[in-house]
C-alpha cells in the first residue's frame, strides 16, 4: 500500500459539527446505507491507494453546456468559450445509452460541467431514467433557475435531494439576469 500523502477533496472543508455531518450523510446514503458508506469509503481508500475500479466511483456528464444566465465572472461567456464549444443540450438516446452502460456499475452520476443541467428541457426524465437504471446517486450543481426543474417524483428508492450554487439560500433572480 500506497502511505504518501494523497489531498482528498482539498478544497472541501465542512463547518458543520461531527453530529451534523454524520446526519448528513446518513440522509443521503437512506436508501441504501451499506452500499453508500462502501462508496464514501472507496472515495477516499481509492484515492489513497491508488486504486483503479473496473468501473469509476462517479461519472461527470455534461447534460448542458447551456446557460440562461450571463455571470460575469463565468467563463462561459467569454469569446473564446462562445467560439469554440457547441453549447447544447445532450441528446436523450446519447445520455441513456450512457447510462444503459454504467447503470448497477457506476453508483454516482453528476449531471454538471460547464453549463447549466436544468435548462436540459427533459432534466426531470435524465434523472429519473438514472436512477431507474442503477445509479443511486444523481447530483447536479445549479444556479437553481433552470426552469425545467418540477417536482421530481422519486423512483423506487430515490431520495431528491437539492443544492444550488448560489451563495444565498433565500430564491432570487441573478442580478445581471438571463
Amino acid at each position: 500500500m500506497n502511505e504518501r500523502c494523497v489531498p482528498i477533496n482539498k478544497g472541501n472543508y465542512s463547518m458543520d459539527t461531527p453530529e451534523r455531518e454524520a446526519r448528513f450523510h446518513e440522509y443521503l446514503g437512506e436508501a441504501w446505507p451499506e452500499g453508500y458508506k462502501a462508496y464514501r469509503r472507496n472515495w477516499i481508500e481509492w484515492a489513497r491507494t491508488q486504486h483503479v475500479g473496473d468501473y469509476p466511483l462517479l461519472v461527470d456528464l455534461e447534460l448542458s453546456s447551456v446557460c440562461n444566465l450571463r455571470c460575469p465572472m463565468c467563463y462561459t461567456i467569454s469569446p473564446e468559450f462562445r467560439d469554440n464549444v457547441d453549447a447544447r443540450v445532450m441528446d436523450l438516446a446519447l445520455f441513456k445509452r450512457v447510462i444503459d452502460e454504467i447503470g448497477g456499475k457506476v453508483p454516482a452520476v453528476r449531471l454538471s460541467l460547464r453549463g447549466e443541467s436544468t435548462v436540459h428541457p427533459q432534466f426531470v426524465d435524465c434523472v429519473r431514467y438514472a436512477k431507474e437504471h442503477g445509479i443511486r446517486e444523481v447530483s447536479t450543481l445549479t444556479h437553481g433557475g433552470g426552469g425545467a426543474v418540477a417536482p421530481l417524483p422519486p423512483a423506487p428508492g430515490a431520495r431528491v435531494r437539492r443544492g444550488t450554487g448560489r451563495d444565498r439560500v433565500r430564491p432570487a433572480r441573478c442580478p445581471w439576469g438571463p
